[in-house]
C-alpha cells in the first residue's frame, strides 16, 4: 500500500519539494483526519544521515510546521534515534506500530530510491485508513476534470449577471486590513480565487472548504503562484476546526446564499476574529432571480443591508459598512465589520 503516497503525490502535480510535503500532509489530514501527519525525510552525508522534518500538521493547526532547513544538522536525529523509521525506509515497507493511538510508518520514494517517511498517528482502524487513501489515487484526475466540466458554464453565467469581476476584486482589497495581513481565514474557499487575490498581502493564509476536488484545485492553483505560505483544508463552515480569535481576518465571498442558517455561519465567522480583527463578506443583495435556486442551488436570494447589520451585532461586532456595486441583474454587495478590541 505503500505506492498509494506516491500516487497521491504525483496528482499534486507538484515537483517542487517543499511543496509537495506541505501538500501531501494536507490532502491526507483532510481524507483521514488523524491525530497528526508529518513527512521526515532523510538528509546529510553518508554514515552520517538525520531526519528532517520537512512538513507536520496536527488536527487542529493552521499551518504546518517543520524543521528549519538552516538547523545544525547535528541538532537533528539520527536515523538510528527513531528505530521505527528506519525500519520502514530499509524494508521500503508500510510499518504498523500498534497502540492506541496507533502510528503508520510510509516509505516516501523518489526515482533514487526511499528517500523519507510519512507518518500517520490515527485512532482509526488502518484497513480503513488504507482503503480510503487509496481511494484518492483511483480516478482522481478525472474526477476533478468532470466536477470543473459540470459547473464552469454555470458560473460562467452567474458572473455574466453582475459587476465585473475586478472591480469586486479591487473592492476585496481595499476592504481588507492593510498588508501586511497577519493572518487570514478564507471560508468557503472554492478553488482559492480569494487566497489567489489577496495572498501576496497576507503574511499567512488558510483556504475551507466542504469540497476535495475544489480543494484539489486550489492546491495545485497556489502552487502555481507561488504562494508558498497559503494553504487549504476540508472543514465545514458552521464548525470550523480552530480555536477563537486566530485571524486578523475573514472573507464569505460569495458563500452565505448557500448557507442553511446565514446569521450561525457569520457568528462561526466572528468567532475566528482577533479583538481588532476584520470580517469581510461578499455576495448579493436581495434580488428576485428565482431560477438561481434551481440551477445554482442557491438557498438565499440576496441579503438586504439591515439584516446583515442585525447579524453582525448578534455576533459580537460593530455595525457593518456597506459597498453596493450593481451590475446586470445582480448588484454585489460588501459589508464589512470589526471585532472590537
Amino acid at each position: 500500500m505503500a505506492e498509494i503516497v506516491d500516487q497521491l503525490a504525483d496528482l499534486t502535480g507538484l515537483r517542487d519539494r517543499d511543496t509537495l510535503d506541505v501538500s501531501l500532509v494536507s490532502s491526507i489530514r483532510d481524507l483521514l483526519h488523524p491525530h497528526s501527519v508529518a513527512v521526515h525525510r532523510v538528509v546529510g552525508d553518508v554514515g552520517d544521515e538525520r531526519w528532517l522534518t520537512r512538513a507536520a500538521l496536527g488536527a487542529n493547526d493552521v499551518a504546518a510546521r517543520a524543521d528549519s532547513t538552516w538547523a545544525d544538522p547535528q541538532s537533528l536525529p539520527l536515523l538510528a534515534d527513531r528505530p521505527d523509521r528506519l525500519g520502514c525506509l530499509q524494508a521500503a515497507a508500510e510499518v504498523e506500530l500498534a497502540g492506541n493511538p496507533t502510528t503508520l510508518l510510509l516509505p516516501l520514494a523518489s526515482d533514487t530510491g526511499v528517500v523519507g517517511v510519512v507518518e500517520i498517528i490515527t485512532d482509526q482502524p488502518l484497513a480503513q485508513d488504507l482503503k480510503r487513501l487509496q481511494s484518492i489515487s483511483e480516478g482522481w484526475t478525472t474526477r476533478v476534470a468532470d466536477f470543473f466540466r459540470q459547473h464552469a458554464g454555470d458560473w460562467e453565467q452567474i458572473r455574466s449577471l453582475h459587476a465585473d469581476q475586478a472591480a469586486v476584486d479591487a473592492a476585496i482589497l481595499a476592504a481588507l486590513p492593510p498588508a501586511p495581513i497577519e493572518s487570514l481565514l478564507d471560508i468557503g474557499t472554492g478553488a482559492g480565487h480569494v487566497l489567489l487575490l489577496v495572498g501576496k498581502h497576507a503574511q499567512s493564509a488558510i483556504g475551507v472548504d466542504r469540497s476535495r476536488e475544489m480543494l484539489n484545485v486550489a492546491r495545485s492553483n497556489l502552487f502555481r503562484a507561488g504562494l508558498r505560505h497559503c494553504q487549504v483544508r476540508q472543514a465545514d463552515m458552521m464548525a470550523l476546526p480552530f480555536e477563537d480569535a486566530c485571524f486578523s481576518a475573514v472573507t464569505l465571498n460569495m458563500v452565505l446564499h448557500f448557507a442553511d442558517r446565514p446569521d450561525a455561519t457569520l457568528l462561526e465567522a466572528a468567532r475566528m476574529l482577533q479583538p481588532g480583527g476584520r470580517l469581510v463578506i461578499v455576495d448579493f443583495v436581495t434580488h428576485q432571480l428565482e431560477q438561481l435556486r434551481e440551477e445554482q442551488a442557491h438557498r438565499w436570494l440576496g441579503f438586504d443591508d439591515a439584516q446583515i447589520a442585525a447579524w453582525c451585532r448578534a455576533a459580537g461586532l460593530a455595525a457593518p459598512s456597506v459597498k453596493h456595486l450593481p451590475g446586470g441583474s445582480l448588484t454585489v454587495a460588501l459589508w464589512v465589520a470589526e471585532r472590537p478590541v
